[in-house]
């Protein structure tokens, strides 16, 4: 349009200058010079016209091209003279000639011009995008000018920038820059309310895009579009868009009841991505956070204050030490155990060197130079002086911190006061080193860590000699594998006592009692060794001659025993000659006595102890030579008792006791051979007495005899015997006769 309008022109002014009468001479010169600087700037301007970076057509009311520079040609893949004449049409998709013919035909009836996108197709048919804006006509002119730019990598762009859309995971849209309209928006945003083709005011936030004196008329308008309104967004200053730099405009907004951060992006100068992060979840955390770290700050203090209580209580204070600097932190309570005043900042070293006691400052320098130099651990004691003039005790454990090239940077560590544990030390050291008694510790191990003088005395060894060995070292009773094993035992319960025997230095064998503790909390043991070689050698004596005493007791049972056999076998012989039957059944019954003494002699002769029987077994042989002796089958004799042991000076009055309550049994409760029973035995009460029974089911006691104050001889020896062995006497005529004697257990 604007390449026709200039040929109108010149050809105009040269008509003119025809039509004018001219001089002759200057005037012809002039004329000619006009002329050719009007050739000139024709010329000039055809080639720009030709070369253009887009493409100019003039096309007639019809849609017929009509002229077309060389960059047209080129857009279109043919010579620019094969264009002329032919439909503009032929060139455009067939779906998109519609939006070509609407607005020409809109553009000549009303003026208006109009900008439209375009799928165009080559000569040799390949498509690309064009933006194609067509001009007002001339007045009285037929024709219009187009002009077409190639826009397929815009399009292309726009595409990839939809996928990009697509695959972002939060809202997000494309906006141009100059109009603010949303070219695009992925499914998520469409979700949250952003509409395609609607304005970046009324997306995130809606209000919150809009400067204060634009809410009103937004609120009342929201359909409207700002630019009807003359309404701008807060980037917006007249008619440009301040979004230059692509993070400069990033907030934070609320919106459709969440919280968002947002971004922009500038895409290519003229469209701008904008999307949001949901950060509703997020902020609600920080909040969260923020409680929780008003709280935990809170918690923090009241740690530090249990802190500081817990290291005043267990006398520790925690330390840190800067080399670089020779400057330490301390905390309250290592103020209060080196009696120092906390307000003093900063702690120098060599101040605090001061207070060390010049017989420890030496070992304490060298150990903490030593952790800086090699980057060690260590564990040191040492007293100090308090400015008071107090001497403590102090117990250092420290750690080296370095940084990434192993340079030690700090020392940090802990401060504890053991004075009080190492005056009971001293006081221990004075009750074990001045006892009596061996003392010596051993570690899980086996290896001997400690020793008194009194273990060293007895068992030959020097300190120093002990402290180098082990426990197996010295022992004589137990093999290594058994210590071992012994020691696991007085881990487990934390305790023994038992006696061993010692290898002395010269070889000879020292007796020893030991009392072992275990304390789990150092890992040790502590012997007490108490020398009974002595009281061994006495023991021993002691044995030897109570086996020489027994030797001579079983002796004199047997004598005694050989010598009522003896008395017997006279009363037996002297019965023979005796024809009154009374007189021959006194005979018996003596012999039955002295038998039932003799039974005891030979039972204890027999037995391992002399000075207890075993009642049942001596109560079933009295009782088996007492049947032999009265010879009745009809009557059974039993024993009813578990086993026990009685002292012989109680167990030969029972037998005698049962002997002659049997034999009345035997007599008197089963007349004219009638059958019955006779149970003997021993039990204990509730009040745990003995109880000793002999039970019969005859025809029972008669009941006008005193058992207590009878003329039979027999009654009166059990009454006796019942009195010398401090019991009682009882007799139940139920169901027969039962005779309890009651003595103590």
């Amino acid at each position: 349009m604007a390449v026709a309008k200039g040929d109108a022109e010149a050809r105009q002014l040269v008509d003119q200058l025809r039509s004018h009468r001219i001089e002759p001479g200057n005037q012809d010169e002039e004329l000619r010079r006009v002329q050719l600087e009007l050739e000139v700037s024709r010329a000039r301007y055809l080639e720009f016209y030709d070369n253009a970076p887009i493409g100019y057509f003039t096309i007639s009311e019809h849609g017929l091209i009509l002229e077309a520079n060389l960059t047209a040609g080129v857009l279109l893949g043919l010579a620019r003279d094969a264009l002329i004449k032919l439909p503009f049409t032929k060139y455009i998709v067939s779906e998109d000639q519609d939006a070509f013919y609407l607005p020409l035909k809109q553009l000549f009836s009303t003026g208006t011009s109009k900008v439209c996108e375009l799928r165009m197709k080559k000569g040799d048919g390949t498509q690309f995008w064009a933006n194609l804006e067509i001009a007002s006509p001339q007045p009285g002119v037929s024709a219009c000018l187009a002009v077409m730019s190639d826009i397929t990598e815009r399009k292309q762009m726009c595409v990839l920038n939809e996928l990009l859309l697509s695959s972002l995971p939060h809202p997000a849209m494309l906006i141009r820059k100059h109009d603010r309209v949303v070219l695009a928006a992925n499914k998520i945003a469409q979700e949250v309310g952003v509409k395609v083709g609607g304005y970046c005011w009324r997306d995130f936030g809606k209000m919150d895009y809009l400067s204060d004196p634009h809410r009103e008329i937004a609120e009342k308008f929201p359909e409207t579009v700002p630019a009807e309104l003359g309404i701008k967004c807060t980037f917006c200053q007249g008619d440009e868009c301040s979004l230059t730099d692509p993070m400069q405009n990033d907030s934070e907004v609320k919106a459709f009841g969440k919280i968002w951060d947002t971004y922009w992006i500038n895409i290519d100068g003229s469209i701008y991505l904008h999307y949001a992060i949901d950060v509703t979840a997020r902020k609600a955390m920080e909040e969260t956070l923020k409680t929780g770290r008003k709280l935990a700050e809170q918690a923090l203090i009241e740690k530090e204050i249990d802190l500081d209580e817990s290291q005043q209580i267990a006398k520790i204070g925690t330390w840190t030490y800067y080399p670089a600097l020779r400057q330490s932190k301390w905390s309250k309570e290592m103020f209060h155990i080196w009696g120092m005043d906390p307000r003093v900042d900063p702690l120098i070293y060599s101040d605090i060197g001061k207070c060390i006691h010049p017989d420890d400052y030496q070992h304490f320098d060298s150990t903490v130079r030593m952790a800086i130099e090699r980057g060690i651990s260590y564990e040191i004691e040492y007293r100090i002086r308090r400015p008071d003039g107090s001497e403590r005790a102090i117990r250092t454990i420290g750690e080296p911190q370095a940084d990434a090239s192993g340079k030690v940077i700090a020392l940090r560590g802990i401060n504890q006061d053991i004075t009080e544990r190492k005056k009971q030390e001293q006081q221990y050291e004075v009750i074990v080193r001045g006892s009596m008694d061996g003392f010596w510790q051993a570690d899980v191990q086996g290896n001997i860590t400690d020793v008194n003088d009194s273990f060293c005395d007895t068992i030959g060894y020097s300190r120093g000699e002990l402290l180098k060995m082990k426990v197996s070292d010295i022992e004589f009773n137990e093999d290594p594998e058994e210590i071992a094993a012994h020691g696991r035992r007085i881990r487990e319960v934390g305790y023994d006592r038992f006696e061993t025997r010692y290898k002395h230095k010269d070889g000879s064998i020292v007796d020893f009692e030991i009392s072992v503790n275990y304390l789990k909390s150092v890992d040790r043991f502590f012997v007490f060794a108490r020398n009974i070689s002595e009281r061994k050698q006495s023991e021993n004596q002691i044995i030897r001659s109570l086996r020489e005493k027994e030797v001579l007791l079983k002796e004199i049972y047997h004598r005694v025993k050989n010598n009522l056999a003896v008395i017997q076998s006279l009363l037996s012989l002297q019965s023979m000659s005796i024809a009154d039957s009374k007189i021959r059944a006194l005979f018996e019954e003596s012999r039955n006595q002295i038998n039932s003494m003799a039974l005891v002699h030979a039972k204890l002769y027999r037995s391992a102890d002399l000075a207890h029987i075993d009642f049942k077994d001596y109560l079933q042989s009295l009782v088996a030579d007492i049947a032999d002796a009265y010879n009745r089958p009809n009557v059974v004799l039993s024993v009813a008792m578990t086993s026990l042991y009685l002292d012989v000076n109680v167990g030969i009055p029972c037998g005698l006791i049962v002997n002659e309550l049997i034999s009345n049994s035997i007599k008197y409760a089963f007349p004219a051979g009638e059958k019955g029973t006779i149970t003997v035995g021993i039990s204990k009460n509730s009040a745990g007495h003995n109880v000793l029974s002999v039970a019969d089911n005859g025809v029972g006691f008669p009941e006008n005899i005193d058992f207590r104050d009878s003329l039979s001889i027999g009654l009166q020896i059990v009454n006796v015997l019942v009195r010398q062995i401090n019991g009682t006497l009882e007799l139940s005529r139920s169901n027969g006769t039962r005779f309890s004697i009651i003595f103590p257990s």
